[in-house]
Parts: C-alpha cells; structure tokens; sequence
C-alpha cells in the first residue's frame, strides 16, 4: 500500500478542507463524484437562519438539533432521500459519538456499508488534525482507502454534517472549489459517501479552542484489517450495531386531526439506519378507527404510506395508533371534527351612547345539538380599524349558547368566532354593525307658563360633537316639526328659548343628525304646559 500526505491548511471560520486516500495495487488517486452513490447536488443549500441562531446560542442543545435536523431533512427530500431519524439518545452522546451516528446515517440510507464505530486510535489521530485546524490521516494505517474531512466555525455536528454533503460547490466554503468543475467541489460530501471496502472505521474529534475553533474532524478507514477485539482499530462502545437498537422509526407527523368532517389521513413511516419491521394498530378508539395496512417491512432509506381512517360513528372522536419498531412503540394521536354551527343575534342594532346591548350565539355540531365547554371569541371592529380585535371569550353553556354584554361608544362592528377544537370544526358569524346615536338630555327652566311668556329649554349632548347643530322640534298632529336650531357648545351643552303661542300640553324634544361616528339622534320628549 501507499500513503499520501498534504500540506496543513489553515482556513477562515466556516471554510472547509478536505483530503481522500484510495489504494488499490500499490496505486493511490484522489476521488471524484463518480465514486459517490448519488449524484452531485446541482447547487448549494444554506442553513436557515433559525439553525444560525439556535446553534449559535446552544450548539449541542435541543433547538438547534431540532432546527439543523430539519435543514438536513430538506435537503434529502430534494435528493429524494426519506429524512433523517436521530436516536432517542443522540443529544447525550459525545460529538465524536453524534458524527458517527451522522455519517452512517447519510451512508446506509443511500445504501453503503455502515461504519461499524470509532477506533480509539483513529480518535487520536482526529484529535491531532481539529487541534491543527487541519484534516487527520491515519497513523498507523490498516486499511486500504481513507478519507477525511475538517470544518472551522460550527459548532454542532450536524451543522457540519449539513455544510460537507449540501453546501459544498461552487461558491461555498470549500477552498478546494474555488470555481464549476474543480476538482474539489463536493469532495466533503464525496468522503463520506465513499464506497469503502468492508470493515470501515473512523475517528472524530472537536477542538473548540483553536484558531477556527470550534474545529471538528472526521477519518474514515475502509477495508481495515485491524478491527477484531483487541486490535489497533477496533470499534469501541457505542458501536454502530449497539446504536441500531434505538433507532425509532421515522414518522411524518406525530398527531392526525381529520378536519371538516373529512374521514382519512395518510401517515409516512420511513427507516433511517436500519432495516425495520414495523407494526402499527388502533390502541385507543379501535371501535371507531381503522389502519392500513397493519405492517411495513423497511429497507434503510425507504417509507411506506400507512392509511389511517374514521368511521361514520366515529366522526368526532379522538384515537390512538401505535407504531412498534426495533426501538419500542410510538404513538401517533387521532382526532377526526365535525363541522360546526355558529349563530349570532344582537338585542338591538341601535343603541344610545352609554346604553349596553347583548350579543348572543349558538355553537352546534352540523345536523347536532349544541357543544356545551366549548371557547367562543367575541370580536370587534371600530370606527377607522380596518382589522377585527378580540373583546372576550366565554365558554359555551349546555345548550351551546354563549352571551356577551357590550357597551359601544361609537358604530361599532361585532362578530363571533370559535377556532375549533380537536372534534369540531371552526366556525365564525358574519359581521353585525350596531350604530350609536348621542345620548341628548333636555330640560325646561319651567314647566307650567302662562301664554305669553317664555321659558328656557337646555340640554346638553353626550358625547359633545362641537360645531354641530341640534334642532328644537315640537309636536304636532302625532308628527314633530322643527321650529328651531342652535349649534352645541364645545362641551356639547344647547339652549332654546320657546314663547308658545298656544295653550295646552305642548311636547318637544331635541334632535341631532348623524355625525361622523354616531347615528341621528333624539332626546325623550318634554312637555311645556301653557294655561
């Protein structure tokens, strides 16, 4: 065999480097995408800039597993690769630990060999290199291929897991692609998808206190000949064998909700890292909820379509399904709604400035009784808001109805809303607009005259729309005719001096027209008596 060495690189935070070894014959040749799977991406992916953030702050936490998980995920499914399916215990393995498990399985979901664990001495050697900000090679060798990777300025395996396989072309960090067509481009991505001759070993390491640091490396050895127990190479615990066991089954969504009276959903279960043999059945609700088919039995890197669908009884109920793999049972929660009803009706369309009103509603289940416990949203719109705001929520009572009392101070837009719940549809009421007229009192200096004299009625309008006229009207033959207008004070206040020239029970009242907010309004008739 022959060994090949390179120079140390030395690279701004975020770039990576890269160096392949492959032997055959005594002939060593750097490798090129044709030894990959899988053809090259046509173009770069980036990580979102929630993974920028979330792995900033916490790079080994949840959030930014969660996050840089996804931004991998995205990136198989543009390949057409099912997703990526973590450990249950991934976030307490070691980093070296978490880019074993990353390696195999971006390698046995495109059906290579698995890397069987991390050597000892392999570690060491990674060590070395993430301490240089440099790739590692392996020293001593036992193998027949080799390669490595090394990536500056992440700090989260999986954020360099997603830079070496998806962001490594033209115009990424890479330094040895520095234009379409370079030898280099995709090299990271083509290290770890090497086609290495069983048994393959590796050795991982972070450094986060370089000059680039955070530094991680990874060194893969394939067709190595020192493997056994008690050999220089051997695969030390956890191995990829002992990882399998808690693999879980990859699940496209943990919850089904069957919405508007719709009767089936389809669930994806996909392995990632292992063969599976998957079970899945009803566990809660088995009367009213059905599954197919009963089993898959997955290739890694493979999903199957489970169909899960609710009886016409059933509508409105919730369930269970349980899905057993190689790492234990899984549960996907079942809700199926039917739809809803809303009704809504005012005690009044006008009211008088300070006055209140009820508005009333009726929640139902289509073609149903009322739901009595469910929350409905009480809404509003005001004068020169062109959006709806929340005013009050109340639950409903026995016979679904709900009650709201209101006090609009100007025309004021109502609507009810019920977003739903797990087992009945959302429903919403159309906007009713309910107009207030000014709330005018009047009052007489002197009730009782004699004819030929003279009183003063005043009053004052609430609220006070200065420059606006009220008008004196006086009743006449059941119809009210104006006789006098005057224009409110500032605060709204008015005042008319009436000489009647007849005798009797004359009634007035005030009155004002609409206003830019208010409807017309009117004050309660006064009676004058003239002897």
């Amino acid at each position: 065999m022959c060994r090949a060495r390179r120079l140390p690189c030395f690279l701004p935070a975020g770039l990576l480097c890269t160096l392949v070894l492959v032997c055959s014959a005594g002939a060593c040749a750097g490798t090129a995408a044709a030894d990959t799977p899988t053809g090259d991406p046509s173009a770069n992916r980036t990580l979102s800039s929630t993974t920028g953030q979330a792995c900033s702050a916490a790079p080994l936490g949840a959030s930014c597993v969660a996050s840089a998980l996804a931004d991998i995920n995205a990136a198989r499914a543009s390949e057409g690769v099912p997703p990526m399916v973590l450990p249950n215990d991934f976030t307490t393995l070691t980093v070296p630990e978490q880019l074993l498990v990353i390696s195999d399985l971006e390698r046995v979901d495109r059906g290579l060999i698995a890397v069987s664990g991390l050597s000892q001495g392999l570690d060491a050697n990674a060590a070395t290199a993430a301490a240089a900000d440099d790739d590692p090679s392996a020293d001593p060798w036992y193998g027949n291929s080799e390669s490595a990777n090394w990536e500056g300025g992440y700090g989260s395996p999986l954020e360099a897991d997603f830079v070496w396989m998806y962001d490594d072309g033209p115009g990424s960090g890479n330094v040895d692609c520095t234009s379409p067509g370079a030898s280099g481009c995709w090299g990271h991505r083509h290290d770890i998808l090497l086609a290495f001759d069983a048994p393959v070993v590796m050795g991982a390491a972070e450094d986060a206190s370089t000059a680039e640091g955070p530094s991680m490396t990874e060194l893969f050895v394939g067709g190595d000949s020192e493997t056994a127990a008690g050999d220089p190479d051997a695969p030390i615990a956890p191995t990829w064998a002992q990882i399998t066991g808690s693999l879980p089954i990859g699940l496209s969504a943990t919850s089904l909700d069957l919405k508007n009276g719709a009767r089936s959903a389809q669930l994806e279960l996909s392995a990632s890292g292992e063969s599976m043999s998957v079970g899945a059945s009803i566990t809660t609700g088995a009367g009213d909820w059905q599954v197919s088919p009963s089993a898959c039995d997955l290739a890694p890197g493979t999903s199957c379509e489970l169909t899960v669908t609710v009886t016409t009884a059933g509508l409105g109920t919730t369930g269970t399904l349980t899905v057993s793999g190689p790492a234990g049972p899984q549960t996907v929660t079942l809700a199926s709604e039917v739809p809803a009803t809303l009704t809504m009706a005012v005690s009044r369309t006008t009211v008088v400035y300070g006055s209140s009103l009820t508005v009333t509603g009726e929640l139902k289940a289509s073609g149903g009784p009322g739901r009595a416990g469910e929350r409905v949203t009480l809404y509003e719109r005001r004068p020169g808001s062109a959006t709806m705001s929340a005013v009050s929520s109340a639950e409903t009572g026995a016979s679904g109805s709900v009650r709201f009392r209101v006090s609009p101070r100007a025309a004021t837009e109502y609507s009810l809303e019920f977003p739903g719940s797990p087992t009945l549809g959302g429903a919403g009421v159309a906007v009713s607009a309910i107009q207030v007229a000014p709330r005018i009192t009047t009052a007489l200096t002197s009730s009782v005259i004699a004819r030929g004299h003279s009183t003063r009625l005043a009053g004052i309008v609430t609220p006070a729309e200065p420059g606006h006229h009220v008008e004196l009207e006086l009743e006449h033959h059941h119809r009210w005719a104006r006789i006098a207008t005057r224009a409110m004070s500032h605060a709204g206040h008015f005042s008319f001096r009436i000489r009647p020239g007849s005798i009797g029970a004359l009634r007035y009242r005030v009155v004002t027209a609409a206003g830019d907010q208010l409807a017309p309004g009117a004050s309660a008739p006064i009676t004058l008596r003239v002897g």
